[in-house]
């Protein structure tokens, strides 16, 4: 790619420094980043009031989650391929569209009044 041609006020044509270009794109990056970070912080302070209020209570024991895995667990990093996880307590196959699987089937989670994604207490 060729280099852009700049036309100063002059009329003098003269390629861009690069080492300003670098510069630019630097604090650029380091502008964005700095945003993204308040925004995840801002994302995560509304996660903490919803866990501490525990606002979505019937919805959460109703999916046999704990507190911790329903309200920040759906954020948590995960590799995207079909795995294949046991159950702990009777062995049943289950099979999960990410690596992020489930410590519990539904059946056994709820008979134990446990979390099924991590196996926790529900409350």
């Amino acid at each position: 790619m060729k280099t852009p041609i700049i036309v100063n006020l002059a009329g003098i044509h003269k390629e861009p420094d690069p080492e300003q270009l670098k510069e630019n794109a630097i604090q650029e990056h380091a502008k964005h980043e700095a945003e993204m970070h308040e925004h995840y912080i801002s994302v995560r302070r509304e996660q903490l009031s919803m866990y501490d209020n525990d606002v979505e209570k019937k919805n959460r024991r109703a999916e046999q989650l704990c507190r911790y895995c329903y309200y920040t667990g759906k954020y948590a990093m995960a590799g995207q391929a079909f795995t294949d996880a046991l159950c702990v307590d009777c062995g049943k196959q289950m099979t999960f569209a990410t690596t992020s699987t489930d410590w519990l089937c539904p059946d056994c989670a709820k008979k134990r009044n446990l979390c099924k994604h991590c196996g926790a207490e529900m409350d």
